[in-house]
């Protein structure tokens, strides 16, 4: 038996192994994170690693560019790699605010968990409605793929066991960490309710995806219950194989059922997904976009850290660009790329088809990052994804932008996103983006409702029950939209 040396937080790992596996395999087997956020197709180099041994030829991928990556090494035998741990996402944003209840509620404490395919968010509150306090991580998935599909395949080809693993002890430790901050014990803890995609809560539960991976796409369940597994907690109805617990909260926390007006909730990221409620009627629908907005494909791609491009904007005739903490740049995020596309889109650089002659630069506080032309066509295909899915939304319920009250934009993202920009290279309508209402996290905000109004998730059940799904996938009609909406 062979053994891999690992030098990874300032420690030295032994991991014996048999066979010839890619190194970032048998690393996120290990439930070490972060390595694949391409899905181990050698296409982002997030993965570098110092590699010696007896290890495999540098592949095509590693030589363009120019250093080891864990999705392509292969052990042959007793080695020795030195990584660094993917904090990228170490400073994620989240509120802490609580909110008022009508009467106190029937547990010491209670917890709200969302798992995001990114990132795991909690809140811990009092009976009276107080958030103590908020917590995130990382979700440790990521170390198979960026997105729900890489993951459902990851599950399919035996890893079900270890991603079920993953968010278990993230969990735990998530819930540590909260009481840690609230100065309470895990035990005084008594009601919970974890909201999520469909395809995170299958893979927290344990249970064969199967079903949810591949064509018909009929869910074995869809939630709505109570389990005892990895603590007691509620799980909230998923609408589809597609739309999830998290698309449901999220529709409780913008109110959208209490309104006569019609209103679109739109969470975006690896896979955007939407809701539209109009005339008591629930339409929903959704369109994988990809890691692209998340940036975890994107070249000098990173997190909501500190030194990142959060903002950029054309000013006098150049191209100004902001970095969280006002740090030398070192990358650039979600909000930073679609700012910087729109600015160089605007100013020339990049023509209507996302064509550039060159790699773009973008300068401060004395550091300098790129976006290269494989970037722009990586938010290009995540940008027309979310665009063609609203526009059929709209075809296909006869409603104009005009009809719409109010634009509900979920998730970190969603929320930190600048609507002008967002507008500009047609990720929304741009009859839309007055609309727009930053509504945060609204899966963890409508997982917190749930927890003080005991009756809240029958009602809603009653209207998703009977929602109607717009299917795009595959569809000529979506075809021809994405193709057209590829064009800034």
């Amino acid at each position: 038996m062979a053994v891999l040396s690992l030098e990874y937080q300032n420690r030295i790992l032994t991991i014996p192994f048999t066979g010839t596996p890619i190194l970032g395999e048998l690393l996120a087997q290990q439930g070490i994170q972060g390595f694949s956020p391409c899905g181990g197709m050698g296409k982002c180099g997030k993965c570098a690693v110092v590699l010696k041994g007896s290890v495999s030829a540098p592949s095509q991928a590693e030589l363009n560019f120019g250093t080891r990556l864990a999705c392509q090494a292969r052990l042959l035998g007793d080695a020795y790699a030195k990584i660094n741990p993917n904090n990228d996402f170490a400073h994620i944003q989240s509120d802490i605010k609580g909110f008022a209840v009508t009467e106190k509620a029937d547990f010491a404490y209670g917890l709200a968990i969302d798992i995001g395919t990114t990132t795991v968010a909690g809140k811990l509150f009092d009976a009276n409605g107080n958030c103590l306090a908020t917590q995130t991580a990382i979700n440790p998935q990521r170390a198979f793929s960026a997105d729900v599909l890489g993951r459902l395949s990851a599950a399919l080809k035996g890893n079900a066991a270890v991603l079920q693993q993953q968010i278990e002890e993230c969990i735990e430790q998530l819930i540590l960490r909260l009481c840690h901050s609230a100065n309470i014990i895990k035990s005084e803890i008594n009601s919970t309710v974890i909201t999520g995609n469909t395809a995170m809560l299958y893979l927290l539960q344990g249970i064969d995806v199967s079903s949810i991976a591949a064509y018909p796409f009929i869910p074995k369940t869809l939630f709505g219950t109570t389990v005892t597994s990895p603590i007691k907690a509620y799980l909230p109805s998923c609408i589809n194989a597609f739309v999830g617990a998290d698309i449901t909260c999220g529709i409780i926390a913008a109110g959208m059922l209490n309104q006569t007006k019609t209103a679109l909730l739109c969470d975006i990221g690896t896979n955007g997904e939407l809701a539209l409620y109009k005339n008591g009627i629930l339409y929903v629908t959704s369109a994988a976009a990809g890691p692209a907005f998340e940036c975890a494909n994107i070249s000098c791609g990173c997190g909501y850290i500190e030194g990142a491009i959060e903002s950029v904007a054309v000013k006098d005739g150049g191209i100004i660009a902001k970095t969280v903490g006002d740090k030398p740049a070192l990358g650039i995020c979600g909000s930073g790329l679609i700012d910087s596309v729109a600015a160089f889109v605007k100013a020339g650089y990049i023509d209507s088809e996302g064509n550039c002659s060159s790699s773009l630069r973008l300068s401060a506080n004395g550091g300098t990052v790129y976006i290269n032309q494989d970037d722009i066509r990586a938010l290009q295909l995540a940008k027309s994804a979310v665009a063609s899915a609203i526009e059929l939304l709209l075809n296909k319920t006869n409603t104009t932008p005009e009809e719409i009250d109010k634009l509900y934009l979920a998730g970190g993202f969603g929320n930190g996103i600048d609507i002008n920009s967002a507008a500009e290279i047609g990720i929304i309508p741009k009859k839309l983006a007055q609309k727009a209402v930053y509504a945060g996290n609204t899966a963890l905000n409508g997982a917190s409702q749930l927890l003080f109004n005991k009756n809240l998730g029958a009602e809603v059940e009653k209207t998703i029950s009977t929602a109607k799904h717009i299917n795009l996938g595959g569809t000529e009609e979506f075809n021809q939209a994405f193709i057209k909406n590829m064009s800034f």
